[in-house]
């Protein structure tokens, strides 16, 4: 099944790893308001779907994102390259699109490899 909304709710969460747990549908908004998160936030290798919220871009404590191996159509919300914490970023393998700019390059092309209708000055593509 889905990640239920109310996860919004544990907002003294440090960090929250949920990856391969076969969850689907699309990722709830209220992820967002979980803004004690400094670790990471782990949700690789599940079946998600639909973009991912600009919400997650007001983590600004979150060192780590995984997002990897799932099924996330959409562009990448240019809120999630100005995460000024955020040391480790992978959105591989998921149906995004659209062109990188500037904010990514710091992040390696392993980063977004995977996703064939991505380009920007980063991928060699």
């Amino acid at each position: 099944g889905p990640i239920p909304p109310e996860v919004g709710k544990l907002s003294k969460l440090y960090e929250l790893q949920l990856s391969r747990n076969s969850f689907n549908g699309e990722m709830p908004i209220e992820i967002g308001k979980l803004q004690n998160l400094q670790t990471i936030l782990d949700l690789s290798y599940n079946n998600l779907s639909g973009g991912i919220p600009p919400s997650l871009g007001t983590m600004s404590k979150l060192e780590t994102l995984d997002l990897s191996h799932n099924q996330l159509t959409g562009k990448i919300p240019p809120q999630v390259g100005e995460m000024s914490s955020l040391e480790k970023l992978d959105l591989s393998y998921n149906n995004l699109q659209g062109k990188l700019d500037k904010k990514f390059s710091r992040w390696p092309d392993e980063a977004f490899e995977g996703n064939l209708h991505l380009c920007g000055s980063s991928l060699d593509r």
